[in-house]
């Protein structure tokens, strides 16, 4: 077991997209944000990635656009807030935990610790809504169309997370709205500018972004909620 979750630690591909060719945004705010949780090889990884890839390279620029607009300190206690900072410090933690534990005995958890660990995502949530499908990314014949600029149709993003986009939408308040793969509504804002921030406890999952101009479809996408 010891062995299997070493050559976990060693891969890469969670900080890929679903495409598997181009880092997420999660991965790309951890490295702007919180490069010390990252292990040598894995900065190198990314830094290699990053040289190669000019998508990549653009997405890094759009995350210090987006996140140097408004610095936060970096104090440790803020890391909770980027999903993806948190997952890399557990699953590194997990690892030097077991490296310590004496090789006689093997304690059990708290029950406690048991009770709180969070269930294995349900495979259902991840299942493309074929209705939904037919509208991602559609060409909108409208004066209010959009194009997406962050996050990428089919990113992979951990919450909360910003939607930007760019069209010729008239002035006047545009509204961004979140369902999952039932077409049940679970957010929506209203966003004066082009942008908007998703701020909902979101569960693993597929999920379905649009952005409507008064009763008009401008624009519809998907991300992966991990």
């Amino acid at each position: 077991m010891e062995g299997d979750m070493n050559e976990r630690l060693e891969g890469y591909t969670r900080f890929l997209d679903t495409s598997g060719s181009h880092l997420t945004y999660a991965a790309l705010s951890v490295y702007r944000n919180f490069p010390e949780d990252l292990s040598a090889k894995e900065r190198e990884f990314l830094r290699r990635h990053l040289e190669a890839c000019t998508d990549c390279a653009a997405r890094l620029r759009e995350v210090d656009e987006t996140e140097g607009a408004a610095e936060r300190p970096r104090v440790r206690k803020n890391a909770v807030r980027y999903a993806a900072a948190a997952v890399l410090v557990l699953a590194l933690g997990a690892a030097v935990y077991r490296t310590l534990l004496p090789t006689t005995e093997v304690p059990m958890p708290p029950a406690a610790e048991i009770a709180q660990a969070e269930p294995e995502p349900d495979p259902a949530r991840f299942t493309p809504n074929g209705t939904l499908e037919n509208i991602v990314e559609r060409t909108v014949r409208s004066g209010e169309a959009v194009s997406i600029i962050v996050p990428k149709n089919g990113d992979t993003v951990a919450v909360p997370f910003t939607v930007r986009w760019q069209g010729t939408a008239p002035e006047g308040t545009a509204e961004v709205t979140v369902v999952d793969n039932a077409n049940t509504k679970v957010w929506s804002g209203e966003a004066r500018s082009r942008s908007a921030t998703v701020d909902a406890r979101l569960a693993p999952g597929l999920y379905y972004i649009k952005v409507t101009v008064g009763e008009r479809l401008a624009g519809a996408w998907k991300v992966v909620v991990r």
